[in-house]
């Protein structure tokens, strides 16, 4: 299972990184296709991010709620054992904290010479949740207001 969780995350990562050339391409096709034809060519782009609940045992100080991030960081500290995963290294990855928080509006905001240029973003309700955890905490590089970018990006 580790080699498996492994690779999906070294391939989340990869994946990460080639948005940002996807993105620089869809740019110059955007253009290349605005510049050679009569009509515009509509497209659009969604990042759907996702992380899932790693361990949805109850909170030690509320057992009516499953563990967030923050709650199962605690928890594995305080007890050991689960999760097993290392939640700390899972989302104090610096591309992850810019992509959660603010990534996706700066990437939009390099092409201002595509006036209709933009994009979709959708979170898991496990992300909202583990991230609005964590960012309560002031923890792995969230912090209160995460989200501002998001929500005054056009």
């Amino acid at each position: 299972l580790g080699d498996v969780y492994q690779r999906q995350v070294s391939t989340q990562s990869t994946g990460l990184i080639s948005l940002s050339l996807m993105l620089r391409l869809l740019t110059l096709l955007l253009f290349w296709c605005h510049q050679s034809s009569s009509g515009p060519v509509q497209t659009t782009y969604l990042w759907h991010l996702e992380q899932p609940i790693y361990w949805p045992a109850a909170k030690l100080d509320d057992s009516h709620h499953y563990q967030r991030a923050y709650d199962s960081i605690m928890s594995k500290s305080q007890q050991g054992g689960h999760p097993e995963q290392d939640l700390d290294g899972i989302f104090a990855k610096d591309d992850r904290v810019a992509i959660y928080q603010y990534r996706a509006v700066d990437s939009i905001n390099t092409c201002p010479d595509v006036p209709d240029m933009g994009a979709q973003v959708s979170y898991s309700g496990g992300l909202i949740e583990n991230v609005q955890s964590l960012s309560e905490h002031d923890r792995d590089g969230y912090h209160a207001g995460w989200n501002n970018t998001y929500s005054q990006g056009k």
